[in-house]
């Protein structure tokens, strides 16, 4: 099965067996990789008893549109998302976005919890790093990562401070890669792939991640 049917059926698997994914349009590999990882998460919360709801999911809940590479969250394009609510916690989850930092900066995050305060700030435009509550950075590489790739995740705490950050990879990663993430208080997580072995822990991690919100 390539890897293109394989992302397919788990989203399925996960989401419904009849759901549609980008009507009309073609996905690419990076794609797919994010919104399999948005379901993941998606699974996780519910296994945990959070509400999940869709937003723009078609009359059915089960016609998913992301987007195709950073957007806004302003965009008139009604892209697809989740609403998430346990207790006294909400918020949303979102595929592709971009958060402004500190220095006013619109950031690429490529699948992120924003926390119920970004809506409730009322036409604010763009999520800030302190609505952040998950981000995940998720790599689909031909090859294992490099150091360069923990440099540039590192770099973006600096004008997003306060954000533990999931860098999320099909492939490993150099020997370099894990210990310099984790000391900036980040984690690396490898072969996150469906029916591969970093599955388990990414959903652990993602697991924690929700307990803390």
């Amino acid at each position: 099965m390539s890897d293109l049917a394989t992302l397919t059926a788990q989203l399925q698997a996960q989401l419904g067996a009849a759901a549609q994914f980008w009507p009309g349009k073609t996905p690419k590999l990076d794609d797919m990789y994010e919104a399999y990882l948005w379901s993941e998460t998606i699974d996780v919360a519910r296994n945990l008893g959070w509400t999940v709801a869709f937003v723009n999911a078609g009359a059915a809940n089960d016609t998913f549109t992301f987007r195709r590479g950073p957007g806004l969250i302003t965009s008139s394009t009604p892209y697809t998302y989740a609403e998430i609510s346990k207790g006294g916690s909400a918020g949303e989850l979102h595929v592709g976005i971009r958060v402004s930092g500190r220095s006013t900066t619109l950031h690429e995050f490529d699948v992120l919890g924003l926390d119920q305060s970004y809506r409730r700030r009322g036409g604010s435009g763009q999520p800030s790093y302190g609505d952040v509550r998950l981000h995940i950075e998720a790599k689909f590489h031909a090859s294992d990562l490099s150091l360069g790739v923990g440099r540039a995740l590192v770099g973006l705490g600096l004008d997003c401070p306060g954000i533990e950050p999931f860098l999320v990879a099909r492939n490993e990663g150099s020997a370099t890669l894990r210990p310099f993430i984790k000391h900036y208080l980040g984690h690396f997580v490898h072969k996150a792939f469906p029916g591969d072995t970093g599955v388990a822990y990414f959903r652990t991690c993602i697991a924690a991640a929700l307990k803390k919100w």
